[in-house]
């Protein structure tokens, strides 16, 4: 029996086989204050073939576009410690208007901040620095949970 086709999603290693994800149309807002790591993840959504991805470097720009966003957004990427308001702000602001899409944390922080996250925001926390193979592990995660 080939596990990859069965019904229980799991590999002959008892490993979780996710379903394959279309990338092109996803619609992805990602906040992080550092230049350079909002560099680096847009090549990674590039690299899988992501082309609508609003990045801001202000999370407070990333909410007044969140807040006036016609459209759907399937995705926040949030960083959590960043000046003039933390990613769980933008993450209970963006959950209030997409609730049904999710959030992923791509942070340094450290586990400490998964307190800072209620029950109703649920993100992945996405460790940084992340090379791409790690983070697309965690961007897929995401959109399957």
């Amino acid at each position: 029996m080939n596990y990859n086709q069965s019904n229980n999603n799991l590999s002959s290693d008892n490993r979780i086989i996710l379903p394959k994800i279309d990338y092109s149309n996803l619609k992805i807002v990602y906040v992080d204050d550092v230049g350079m790591n909002r560099e680096i993840v847009n090549d990674y959504l590039r690299l899988m073939g992501i082309e609508y991805i609003n990045s801001f470097e202000n999370p407070l720009d990333a909410i007044k576009f969140i807040k006036s966003h016609d459209g759907s957004i399937d995705l926040l990427i949030t960083d959590h410690s960043m000046p003039g308001c933390t990613g769980d702000i933008v993450a209970k602001i963006f959950k209030e208007k997409f609730s049904s899409s999710p959030v992923m944390v791509h942070s340094s922080s450290g586990k400490g901040i998964k307190r800072a996250y209620s029950n109703e925001i649920s993100p992945v926390f996405a460790a940084k620095p992340s090379d791409f193979k790690q983070f697309k592990n965690y961007l897929d995660q995401t959109l399957n949970s």
